[in-house]
């Protein structure tokens, strides 16, 4: 039976959360759903897609500035203010626009489950689905630490739950009745080339976000890497944050160890993994982490620092190096091995190369079907 969906996200630009849901949205209108991406903070989408497109920016009724006040004293103050008092037009414009198209289902990602109360409430004959991107005890411990008890309430009102790890779901099933696992698809296009794993140098992705992605580890991680070799960064990055990758790159003395090449499209992306013959993740915590399937469907060996991500992925260490988060002792001794040992890179690959089809479109949209 055919649906009418609505998937609200905050943005629609540059980004991991934004493109996975064009994908799926895509997929799910080749499927003959009518599919709606609802975005709260963006005017224009960054990635083509063939759903429906409706921009609410500028609709809510406290600016971005004001709500950063609020969450600054909720934090000062230590108390919890529901996000329908905070964003109180932006869930009035949403319960609207509900009402205007009858949708069947909604799909609510991170901050939006917590409107599931006043969604359920309005239209009880919604489904309503939550869609979480990152770590559960991220969210519930620090992303919405002072809304925790409006997001623990959004949960119990979910029909559905999805989320993109085993641990996550473990931590869920506490608040929600039915948390399911889907993993996030490969979004990049892909052809059958691999890397050849000879070039001297050792690949990552990703924002240049020192707290999450722990690009301080990244750097001095680099900085013990043997003559030759070097890291090659792509991704984007607020300018503070990209004056501190700088600044630290040059104390540690990395200059010629470490590169930053900015953001990149799907074909610079592509060259990127394939020009690589190790691919490394530094962050402190993820929720799964797709750039690590990207890598390993381009044959790269993985060396990742454990959290409930990383260790998803690589199935707790079957098919990739996973090492005791923050030990950059470990973490260089794991990729100099690599470095060394031609025969150990080749064996990686071709684990990589298995685990990869476990995050496949095809497999993965069999999945949401059925909880659609």
């Amino acid at each position: 039976m055919n649906k009418r969906i609505l998937i609200v996200l905050e943005a629609l630009e540059m980004g991991g959360v934004s493109r996975v849901s064009c994908v799926i949205a895509d997929e799910l209108v080749k499927n003959n759903h009518n599919v709606t991406l609802y975005s709260t903070l963006s005017n224009t989408s960054y990635y083509q897609t063939n759903a429906n497109l409706h921009f609410a920016r500028n609709k809510s009724g406290l600016s971005h500035k004001a709500r950063k006040a609020i969450t600054k004293a909720r934090a000062i103050f230590k108390i919890e203010t529901s996000p329908a008092f905070t964003n109180k037009t932006e869930l009035a414009n949403l319960l609207n626009y509900l009402e205007q198209h009858e949708f069947d289902t909604v799909i609510l990602t991170a901050r939006f489950i917590s409107y599931a109360p006043d969604i359920k409430r309005k239209f009880p004959k919604i489904k309503a689905i939550g869609w979480v991107h990152n770590n559960a005890l991220i969210y519930l411990d620090k992303y919405y630490v002072r809304s925790r008890s409006y997001f623990i309430q959004g949960l119990s009102e979910l029909d559905c739950l999805i989320g993109l790890t085993e641990s996550d779901i473990q931590t869920f099933s506490k608040y929600t009745p039915n948390a399911r696992l889907i993993y996030n698809p490969i979004t990049i296009e892909k052809n059958d080339v691999i890397s050849n794993l000879t070039a001297k140098v050792i690949s990552f992705a990703g924002r240049v976000d020192f707290p999450h992605k722990g690009i301080d580890y990244l750097i001095e991680l680099a900085s013990k890497l043997p003559s030759g070799w070097q890291i090659k960064m792509a991704g984007d990055g607020n300018p503070k944050e990209i004056k501190r990758f700088y600044a630290l790159r040059k104390k540690l003395n990395a200059e010629e160890k470490i590169s930053f090449e900015g953001k990149m499209n799907d074909t610079q992306l592509q060259n990127h993994y394939l020009n690589s013959s190790i691919y490394v993740m530094t962050s402190r915590w993820e929720g799964m982490p797709l750039v690590l399937a990207e890598a390993m469907s381009y044959g790269l060996p993985i060396v990742a620092f454990e959290q409930s991500g990383s260790s998803e992925v690589l199935a707790a260490g079957k098919y990739g190096v996973l090492i005791e988060n923050g030990n950059i002792d470990e973490i260089a001794e794991a990729i100099h091995t690599l470095i060394r040992d031609t025969e150990l890179r080749n064996h990686y690959q071709q684990l990589s190369l298995q685990r990869v089809h476990d995050f496949e479109l095809d497999r993965i949209m069999k999945r949401w079907e059925e909880i659609l």
